[in-house]
């Protein structure tokens, strides 16, 4: 999944991490000014509190033109590792 900053509406943020962690995203690339702002919010929206064991991301910060990756562990059912 590639998110493309500046995001339209950062109200329906929490609601499309949801969603990606349902359908088993496994990476969202962040691009564009302000990406690495945007990596620590939506690793808040994944992991939260950190009580959620099963929640989990890993960064992958590549500043050449400003982009960022975020990998994504939510414990989905139907993922597959490795």
């Amino acid at each position: 999944m590639v998110l493309q900053l500046p995001i339209s509406n950062p109200d329906l943020l929490p609601s499309f991490i949801e969603t990606c962690i349902r359908d088993g995203v496994a990476l969202i690339a962040i691009v564009g000014e302000g990406c690495r702002d945007m990596e620590d919010i939506i690793d808040e929206l994944i992991v939260g509190d950190g009580s959620d064991q099963s929640r989990f991301s890993q960064h992958h910060r590549r500043d050449i033109g400003g982009s960022h990756g975020i990998r994504i562990d939510a414990g989905a059912e139907g993922s597959s590792s490795g």
